[in-house]
């Protein structure tokens, strides 16, 4: 069949012809530029593929909808512009999302481009999602190490598909014209990746808790970060931003509206929305003492070992005496981690304490009332025999943290020399005038190798405060 022009303007800004038992579609692009042929069915009438042609040539030729190039646009380089557009737009999980999107999916999808893309292609794609979920289920049933280059839990295999239905969605019909290329979206009627056991989480009792921040031989960093985390029920990003301006002491509630990446970069809350949480009575008197000497605009703490917070956390559980079974993981129960220790286990303590269900949704910042009902059916099995939730912390906590490494194994002490050093090992002096730096001060002990790990330890901050350092030696 010759080729025939599905737009009769001079400009021939789309034609369609038939080849092997398929038809094929060229549109003309706002640059001038010829899309390479685009291929549909063959058993479609002449019919659909001259409306087809007409809708991809008008959509390549609408400069509002389409930037230069557009219709060309892969997988790849479209969902790139998604994320950038995600970004600008401050959404927090932007960049996580970027990072789950390019790791997962397959090479020869992110190639293709985004008008060639078809269900079958997307089918094909949660299969491997499926796949890679049931293969770190068999590995956890059996006990062995998860290769986490292959595998991936049913939970993330889900997030994933999440991030790219809702990018063909918006390929389709975005708030974003520009971003619109598609005028279908192929996800549309694709079944995500199955859903597999929920696994058991686990809390920090008050029993528990105790016993750890009292020990005077872990990190004194580590313990305040616990029990900040825990009585004030705070996500990692959100403590992380939290400065002295944002505890009311006086009106007795903590303001919760800036949130610090573990990248260094500023944001906005997960809801979008700023909350009050209630200051507990047992709390005050550490963060009376933190507050000492510091300015509005400094942060209340840092916290130590931003990209391996669970797994140093756990470390420092063992070395207090609490290696239970929650902190082991398997096909039933996940590990405990930071979020078990800090924010989990302050929600669920409120709901222990029957706090009233809608306050303490409002307080955790839940946007969703089914999230808080998660915490108060776990506080139902637990209430009997828990015994006091929020105790009066422990006097250690307000004195000076200790001067070198602790006893133990080999692997503790260097995980105490790379994570877990108080102000005793390194002093954090922020400076007035720029709350993005400070000078890292690292006093070395004659009897410590920790001169070794000044290096380490500034290596692993973020990156806005690796300006200056230096190290002194005790005279």
């Amino acid at each position: 069949m010759p080729r025939r022009s599905a737009d009769k303007r001079a400009n021939r800004a789309g034609t369609y012809y038939r080849r092997r038992g398929h038809w094929y579609v060229q549109v003309t692009g706002i640059d001038g530029t010829r899309s390479r042929p685009i291929k549909f069915p063959g058993d479609w009438s002449e019919e659909q593929i001259a409306k087809k042609t007409e809708t991809l040539a008008a959509l390549a030729q609408d400069a509002t909808r389409s930037t230069a190039g557009s219709m060309r646009d892969t997988v790849s380089t479209w969902f790139s512009r998604w994320f950038e557009e995600r970004t600008s737009r401050g959404i927090v999980t932007a960049k996580l999302e970027r990072g789950r999107f390019t790791k997962w999916v397959p090479a020869e999808l992110a190639a293709k481009l985004m008008v060639e893309v078809t269900k079958g292609d997307l089918e094909d794609f949660v299969e491997r999602l499926d796949r890679a979920a049931l293969a770190h289920a068999a590995a956890e049933a059996a006990g062995e190490k998860v290769d986490h280059a292959a595998m991936m839990s049913w939970k993330s295999a889900i997030n994933v598909w999440t991030i790219a239905k809702t990018g063909f969605d918006d390929a389709h019909n975005a708030k974003t014209r520009s971003l619109r290329v598609l005028d279908r979206n192929p996800a549309a009627e694709v079944h995500g990746p199955d859903k597999g056991a929920v696994k058991a989480r686990s809390s920090l009792s008050p029993t528990k808790l105790l016993a750890f921040v009292g020990r005077d031989d872990v990190p004194i960093l580590w313990r305040r970060v616990v029990a900040i985390a825990a009585y004030t029920y705070l996500r990692a990003s959100e403590l992380r931003g939290l400065r002295w301006a944002d505890v009311r002491f006086g009106d007795g509630y903590i303001l919760v509206h800036h949130t610090v990446d573990r990248e260094g970069e500023d944001g906005t809350t997960k809801s979008e929305k700023p909350r009050q949480v209630p200051i507990e009575a047992a709390l005050l008197p550490l963060l009376r003492q933190l507050a000492k000497g510091k300015e509005p605009h400094e942060l209340v703490i840092e916290i130590p070992d931003d990209r391996h917070l669970a797994r140093a956390l756990r470390t420092w559980l063992r070395y207090a005496g609490l290696d239970g079974p929650e902190l082991q993981r398997s096909a039933t129960q996940a590990a405990l981690t930071y979020h078990d220790a800090g924010r989990a286990t302050g929600i669920t303590w409120r709901a222990i304490r029957r706090d009233d269900h809608l306050r303490i949704m409002v307080d955790a910042g839940h946007a969703d009332f089914e999230t808080t009902l998660k915490y108060v059916r776990t506080a139902d099995m637990l209430r009997a025999g828990y015994g006091d939730v929020f105790p009066e912390l422990p006097d250690a906590l307000l004195s000076e943290p200790l001067t070198g490494a602790p006893a133990g194994d080999a692997s503790t002490r260097n995980h105490w020399r790379k994570y877990g050093g108080g102000a005793g090992n390194r002093t954090l002096v922020r400076e007035a005038s720029n709350a993005t730096s400070f000078t890292c001060v690292v006093a070395v002990s004659p009897a410590t190798e920790l001169a070794d790990s000044a290096a380490t330890y500034l290596s692993l901050s973020r990156p806005r405060y690796r300006e200056r350092s230096r190290v002194i030696q005790p005279s």
